[in-house]
């Protein structure tokens, strides 16, 4: 009954930022509440025509996935970077898809837009950049890996009486940076030999704000 409700009735079940949590809000006000996200400015609307964008981002792909393996010697890399184009997938549009970040006080509950693209001819390269990335913060012994880790860490720490607490939140810190900083500190995760392969890679996926190629 609870899901034909939701299947016909005004209200909408969205996934929380908490895993397997769900918020109720009206279907209309999260139809208007994504269209109102969408509207703001970092959104540039682009008009194209799918096939000749194809034309100038799907050779740039291939090389730079050429150039990855070449670098590391290894063919097999190579041919699973360029899977998805082998199987004849040309899709390269993202769904946005919504979700609530709900741990929030009254009045700081918002929603988050987040883009997802499974059937993106480059999600072969997205997947190996993010192994890569994985791989090179797991050696770091300084970064939190969740909230677990925190609480283990805690337990051996022992606080003077002199300590002060402070209380702080993601969103106090700057978060964005320039592409070409971005795009460069990434790179400088791979090893020495593929990192110039590596950034063609990264920029093929994730291009220069206003560049009419893939994630365009």
């Amino acid at each position: 009954m609870g899901l034909q409700y939701l299947r016909t009735g005004p209200l909408a079940a969205v996934n929380t930022d908490k895993d397997g949590g769900f918020a109720l809000t009206s279907k209309k006000g999260l139809a208007l509440a994504t269209l109102a996200q969408i509207a703001r400015p970092q959104y540039e609307e682009l008009l194209v025509q799918p096939d000749s964008l194809l034309q100038d981002i799907v050779p740039e792909y291939v090389y730079a996935c050429k150039s990855v393996g070449e670098k590391l010697q290894d063919e097999e890399l190579t041919e699973a970077l360029l899977s998805s184009l082998q199987k004849g997938s040309r899709k390269f549009v993202t769904k946005v898809l919504t979700t609530v970040k709900s741990h929030k006080p009254v009045g700081e509950v918002s929603m988050r837009l987040i883009h997802s693209a499974p059937q993106h001819f480059m999600n072969p390269a997205m997947r190996w950049i993010g192994w890569n990335l994985k791989q090179f913060l797991s050696r770091q012994q300084h970064i939190l890996r969740d909230s677990d880790h925190l609480i283990q860490l805690l337990r051996s720490v022992k606080v003077p009486s002199t300590a002060r607490l402070v209380k702080f939140d993601i969103k106090d810190f700057f978060m964005s940076g320039h592409h070409d900083d971005i795009s460069l500190l990434t790179s400088k995760c791979f090893p020495p030999a593929v990192q110039t392969g590596a950034r063609d890679l990264i920029d093929s996926v994730n291009p220069q704000p206003g560049c009419h190629c893939a994630g365009c």
